[in-house]
């Protein structure tokens, strides 16, 4: 009784129209005709006619409704079940749904691969921070002048691995904290420089650098970002030569002598979570740093690419030039 109820009111435009019709067609007859069974005949058989199409209409409309409530509680594995209909406007309805719908599982299937990869990344963070902070206890145990340089170096590494999962959480949200304008470029190394002066100290790298006398329209504070990532890798992978960082025509140029990256590894080193041979060389490595400097990059608008060779260093190339941001 509820389909019948729904089909009326689904129909009732249709049903009044076609009483409307028959008792216009009655009048008129009965007015120009003298023979009045015959009128009635006609209409009775127009109305037998237009009941028993209403009849196979019902009965069509009501096992789509059936379908549909049957559908609602498993629609995730049915949905392909909804078929084409001779109604242009219902077929429309249709594959907009199923639009809709595949859309969605598309969201359902990224979220879960976000998800996943957050996952992935915060348990090689957590075990990741963990080294520094167990060294630190060490070395505050024992304490004395020869420790300073390295509690100071662990004590960066903790800062380096918190900035890092603070700036993995804001990276989908970019585009909101972005402001794009003219910056010095000289002066956004210097201070990457300047913050990891201690380490080239350290670990006894020369530094190859002179004044760069170059504008760049960037986001300072996401494009430092990079190049600290940069320098980071660079003096994590380089044990001993030289770190260069100079300009080729609209190129930023960071070069290492370090341990380079394998032929193979390189179409891959900006994926996320892949470690490719320095990954086995250094075993806390995540493989998160230069996934974020290529999506970072993307959102700036500037093109980076890595030159490689083992045992001969690795060069990162920043496309600095004005009309990538454009």
């Amino acid at each position: 009784m509820t389909n019948l109820k729904k089909y009326l009111y689904y129909r009732i435009n249709i049903i009044v129209i076609c009483i409307v019709f028959h008792i216009i067609y009655t009048g008129i007859f009965m007015l120009y005709q003298e023979n009045y069974e015959l009128v009635m005949y006609a209409f009775v058989l127009c109305m037998l006619f237009g009941c028993l199409v209403m009849i196979f209409d019902y009965i069509n409309f009501s096992k789509k409704i059936n379908k549909l409530n049957n559908m609602k509680n498993s629609i995730i594995y049915e949905i392909n079940d909804l078929t084409l209909s001779c109604d242009e406007i219902e077929n429309s309805y249709i594959n907009l749904i199923k639009i809709l719908f595949e859309h969605n599982c598309n969201m359902i299937m990224n979220n879960d691969k976000k998800n996943e990869e957050s996952k992935m990344y915060y348990l090689m963070w957590t075990h990741q921070i963990k080294t520094p902070i167990q060294a630190l206890r060490l070395l505050v145990n024992d304490c004395n002048e020869d420790n300073v340089d390295e509690v100071y170096h662990q004590i960066f590494s903790i800062e380096q691995y918190v900035e890092m999962v603070i700036n993995y959480n804001k990276i989908d949200e970019i585009s909101n904290d972005l402001l794009i304008k003219e910056y010095d470029l000289d002066c956004i190394i210097k201070s990457v420089i300047r913050k990891f002066s201690k380490l080239f100290i350290n670990s006894k790298l020369k530094l190859n650098y002179e004044t760069l006398d170059y504008k760049i329209l960037t986001d300072d504070k996401w494009f430092t970002i990079v190049i600290e990532q940069i320098i980071s890798n660079a003096i994590k992978y380089t044990n001993n030569g030289s770190i260069s960082i100079y300009l080729h025509n609209t190129d930023l140029i960071i070069e290492d002598s370090g341990i380079g990256i394998n032929e193979e590894d390189l179409n891959r080193v900006f994926e996320n979570g892949y470690t490719g041979y320095n990954g086995r060389y250094d075993k806390k490595s995540t493989g998160i740093g230069l996934f974020m400097c290529k999506r970072i990059m993307y959102k700036l608008s500037h093109k980076i690419r890595i030159e490689s060779k083992v045992n001969q260093g690795t060069k990162v190339i920043i496309d600095v030039s004005r009309y990538n941001n454009l």
